[in-house]
């Protein structure tokens, strides 16, 4: 996996396609998993997050004017939040994105998002603290 250089913390990125069996062995370990999802529709846009361990799970109403990357990397933003404000300890952190768009922008060079780079402080605030590894899988993988 690549690790993002540019929040200078232990926060990986990778995004190639995990198998069913790679994620099954990854979930035996002591970790907390947590997938990003996001839809939008006529009457609008929102971002959820769902932990499979633990089990919990929080959905964000955001409007009719948020585009898809803006509500990808919302989710991953809240995800890293909530995980802060937890404050577990002694525990690896997945988050698991189907945005390859999103995991792009979090690991490329250069910053042109305020939202990006908000997200990219809080992951590294997260960071600081835990092991983050954030992940591609492929579109509703965990439905």
């Amino acid at each position: 996996m690549e690790v993002l250089q540019s929040i200078g913390a232990p926060l990986d990125a990778g995004f190639r396609e995990l198998g069913v069996q790679e994620v099954e062995k990854v979930f035996l370990k002591d970790a907390l998993i947590w997938f990003t999802d996001c839809s939008r529709a006529n009457s609008g846009t929102g971002s959820g997050i769902f932990g499979l361990r633990p089990n919990r799970s929080f959905s964000f109403p955001l409007g009719k004017f948020a585009t898809v990357f803006q509500i990808e990397i919302y989710a991953i933003l809240q995800c890293a939040c909530e995980n802060i404000r937890r404050a577990y300890k002694n525990k690896r952190i997945l988050i698991f994105s189907d945005s390859q768009a999103a995991l792009k922008a979090l690991s490329g060079p250069k910053v042109t998002s305020g939202l990006v780079a908000e997200c990219l402080d809080a992951l590294s605030a997260l960071a600081s603290l835990k092991k983050v590894t954030l992940t591609w899988v492929p579109g509703h993988f965990w439905k």
